[in-house]
C-alpha cells in the first residue's frame, strides 16, 4: 500500500476488484446469520455560574503529554476538576488562562444535536474555534483548486483501499495489542506513526442482508449515517459537495466532519475532517472512501486523529444480498482515554472494522423486523401499525441513549464534587422546548466499571425482567413482568420488551406503568436501553400511534469485552457503561443549579446500582470457587 497519496488517478481494471470480490480470496464472516452468499465536540468562562446549588469558576487547565522518542509535544484541554470549599463547588479551569468568554448564554443550550451546546467544551470534544473551523473549511474548499487536490486525494485514497483490501493480511492476535497495534497490512514497519498518534487498522468481510444502493445511501446521507451508526459516530455535518455524483453516487465527494466515540464518558471522542469519496468500481461493484485532509487544512482541531484510507468495497450478489470488505486505518491519540479503556480502544478493536459491518447487518435487521407481519410473543399481542411505532421510537430511544453517553460535543460532562467519585460524571440538560417532553431540566449520570464476568452473564442479568429487582432500586416492591417482545434478528436475544411495572405494597394507589426495553447483543458489544413509559402513550404506540409525539428519558447500560478477542472467543470481564436519565425533582430558574438533594441522590441511585451489579456476581464467583468466565 502507498503510504502517501499520488498527484494522479490510478486507472482501475473495469472487473478486477469485482472478479476478487467474486473470489473467495478474502476470508468472510457470518453477521447475525448471513454466513453465505447465499443467507440475509469558549474554552473558558470567566464569570461563575451556579451548579448544583454552588458556584464554580471554570477554567482550562492545559495538559502536555511528552512523546519521548520524537520529542513532541501534544495539548489537550482538560476536563472539569472540582474540588468543595466550603459548600463551593468550585472547578478551577479558568483562573491562569484567562480567555474570554465570546460563547452564547447558556440558557440557550438545549438538548443533542443544538450546535450552540458546542460552545461549552467537555475535555474531550469541540469548541466555538471548531466550529469556526467547520465555517472556514465550507469555505475553504469552494476554490477551485481546492476541488482539484481533493480530487485528487481521493482517487488516490480509493485506489489505496482497493490495494488494502486484496492485500494479504498478517494474523492479528488482539491480545499481544500492547506489542502491535496495526493490524497485519503486510509490513507493520512501513507503516510509521505521526509523532504521538498510534496507527489502528482492522480489516473485516462479511455478507450482509442489503443491497448495493441501500448500503451506498446510508454512507452518502451524513444524517442517516450518524443515525444509523449512532453507536460509533456521535455527530457527523456535511460542510461541502464537491461532486454529487450520478442518481447512484458515481463520483459523489463530499467533505465532511464528524466525532468518532463509543458511549462512554471515559473516553473521549475523536474528531476529523476528511473527504468521502464514492465510486463505481465494475457494474457491481462499489467502494466509498474516507480520507483526512490534514495536508491541505492543518487546523489544530484535527490533530489527535486522522482518517487514512478507510472505507468499504461493496459487491451485490445475485440474490439481493452484499459482500463487503471494511477497512478501518486511522492515526488516533489515546492519552486521554481511561484506563480501564486503553487496552480494547489502543488495540483498535472498539473503533475497527467489525462493528461497522455489525452495524450495517443490525439495519438490516430493524428493516426486516418492521415489514415482519408476524404476531408479537407474550400475553399482549402487538398489531402491525402497533410494531412500527414501538421499533421506530425504540430506535429513537436507544440513538438518544448513545449520545446522552458519549463524551460528544453536545455533552457538558463533570465529575461528580465528591470524595472518591471521580470516574461519575454528570451533566444538566434542558428540554424545556424539546417536541414531546413535559419536563425542563432534566439529570445525566454516567460511570463505567469493570466486572469480572463475561458480558454474555451481565447482559443476561440487566435484560431479564425477572432479574431486574436484582439491580434495580424501584422495582424491589414490584412485581415486573414481560407482556410482550419483538425479536429483532436471528438472536431471540435481541429483542424489545414491553415490561409491565405492578407496585405490590398494600397502601399502592397507582397505575401500572410500562418499560420500553431494547436489548441488543452481538461478539463485539450489547446494550439494555429502557424508558418508562406510561398508560396513555403506551396505548397509543399499540395502536399505531405517533412515536414522534412521546416524551422519554433513556437510561440503560452497555457492555464491551474487558480485553479485544477473537472469533470463537469469551472475555472473562466486561467493561459496563450505566446511564440513568432522570427528572429534577427542585428545577430552579437557573438552568445550572441543582439542589444538594438532586445531588445525593443521583449519587446514590449510580453507586448504589452499580453496588448491587457487583453484589449479584461477586457472590456468584465465590459460589463457583473463584472461577471466572462462566
Amino acid at each position: 500500500m502507498s503510504e502517501g497519496l499520488s498527484d494522479s488517478e490510478t486507472q482501475v481494471g473495469e472487473n478486477s476488484v469485482g472478479d476478487w470480490l467474486e473470489s473467495d480470496s478474502a476470508p468472510t464472516a457470518a453477521i447475525n446469520g448471513f454466513g453465505n452468499p447465499d443467507g440475509p465536540m469558549s474554552r473558558g468562562i470567566k464569570r461563575p455560574r451556579d451548579f448544583l446549588g454552588m458556584r464554580f469558576y471554570p477554567r482550562t487547565t492545559e495538559v502536555y503529554e511528552q512523546n519521548v522518542g520524537l520529542g513532541q509535544q501534544q495539548q489537550q484541554l482538560g476536563e472539569p476538576s472540582w474540588e468543595v470549599r466550603n459548600n463551593v463547588a468550585v472547578d478551577d479551569r479558568n483562573i491562569s488562562t484567562n480567555i474570554p468568554y465570546e460563547g452564547p448564554n447558556p440558557q440557550q443550550v438545549e438538548g443533542h444535536g443544538s450546535d450552540s451546546a458546542s460552545s461549552f467544551m467537555n475535555g474531550y470534544g469541540r469548541s466555538d474555534s471548531s466550529r469556526a473551523t467547520d465555517i472556514l473549511m465550507s469555505v475553504s474548499v469552494s476554490t477551485d483548486f481546492t476541488k482539484i487536490k481533493i480530487l485528487e486525494f481521493a482517487n488516490s485514497a480509493m485506489e489505496d483501499l482497493i490495494t488494502m483490501s486484496k492485500k494479504d493480511f498478517n494474523p492479528f492476535d488482539y491480545r499481544h495489542a500492547d506489542r502491535m497495534r496495526t493490524a497485519g497490512f503486510g509490513n507493520n514497519q512501513s507503516l510509521p506513526c505521526s509523532g504521538y498518534l498510534h496507527l489502528e487498522a482492522s480489516r473485516e468481510t462479511a455478507y450482509v442482508g442489503m443491497n448495493r444502493l441501500g448500503i451506498v445511501e446510508m454512507l452518502m446521507d451524513s444524517n442517516r449515517w450518524a443515525a444509523k451508526f449512532a453507536d460509533i459516530v456521535s455527530r457527523a455535518i456535511l460542510l461541502a459537495v464537491i461532486n454529487p455524483g450520478t442518481a447512484e453516487y458515481d463520483g459523489a465527494l463530499q467533505v465532511m466532519t464528524a466525532e468518532f466515540h463509543i458511549p462512554t464518558p471515559l473516553v473521549p471522542v475523536r474528531d476529523s475532517y476528511f473527504a468521502r469519496y464514492c465510486r463505481k468500481l465494475s457494474p457491481d461493484t462499489w467502494g466509498v472512501v474516507d480520507i483526512s485532509l490534514e495536508s491541505l487544512f492543518p487546523y489544530p482541531a484535527s490533530t489527535r486523529y486522522r482518517r487514512k484510507p478507510s472505507g468499504c468495497l461493496i459487491h451485490e450478489l445475485p440474490n439481493g444480498c452484499s459482500k463487503i470488505i471494511w477497512l478501518e486505518y486511522v492515526e488516533a491519540d489515546n492519552g486521554l482515554v481511561h484506563k480501564i479503556f486503553q487496552h480494547v480502544v489502543c488495540s483498535g478493536y472498539v473503533f475497527g472494522a467489525q462493528r461497522w459491518v455489525v452495524a450495517i447487518a443490525r439495519e438490516h435487521d430493524l428493516l426486516q423486523a418492521l415489514m415482519n407481519m408476524t404476531p408479537s410473543e407474550g400475553a399482549l399481542r402487538i398489531t402491525p401499525m402497533g410494531r412500527v411505532s414501538l421499533l421506530k421510537l425504540v430506535e429513537k430511544m436507544t440513538r438518544e441513549f448513545f449520545l446522552d453517553a458519549s463524551g460528544s460535543s453536545t455533552n457538558m460532562w463533570m465529575t461528580l464534587p465528591l470524595h472518591g467519585n471521580e470516574d461519575i460524571k454528570i451533566t444538566v440538560k434542558n428540554r424545556a422546548h424539546s417536541f414531546g417532553f413535559l419536563g425542563g431540566r432534566t439529570i445525566v449520570l454516567s460511570t463505567s466499571v469493570e466486572i469480572p464476568v463475561p458480558p454474555k452473564r451481565v447482559f443476561s442479568l440487566l435484560s431479564a425482567a425477572e432479574s431486574r429487582p436484582k439491580w434495580d432500586f424501584l422495582s424491589q416492591s414490584h412485581v415486573i413482568r414481560e407482556l410482550a417482545n419483538i425479536i429483532v434478528g436471528s438472536n431471540p436475544e435481541s429483542r424489545v420488551s414491553i415490561l409491565e411495572i405492578i407496585n405490590t405494597t398494600p397502601e399502592n394507589t397507582d397505575a401500572p406503568m410500562f418499560y420500553l426495553q431494547k436489548s441488543y447483543i452481538d461478539p463485539t458489544f450489547a446494550y439494555v436501553v429502557y424508558a418508562p413509559i406510561d398508560v396513555p402513550a403506551m396505548s397509543m404506540l399499540l395502536s399505531g400511534g405517533d412515536p414522534e409525539s412521546v416524551a422519554f428519558m433513556t437510561s440503560g447500560f452497555m457492555m464491551f469485552p474487558d480485553r479485544p478477542i477473537l472469533p470463537g472467543e469469551e472475555s472473562s470481564g466486561s467493561l459496563l457503561t450505566v446511564l440513568f436519565h432522570i427528572l429534577d425533582d427542585a428545577p430552579r430558574e437557573d438552568h445550572y443549579c441543582l439542589s444538594l438533594n438532586s445531588l445525593n441522590v443521583s449519587h446514590s441511585l449510580i453507586s448504589g446500582t452499580v453496588g448491587m451489579i457487583k453484589d449479584n456476581f461477586i457472590r456468584g464467583h465465590q459460589r463457583s470457587g473463584g472461577r471466572r468466565g462462566n
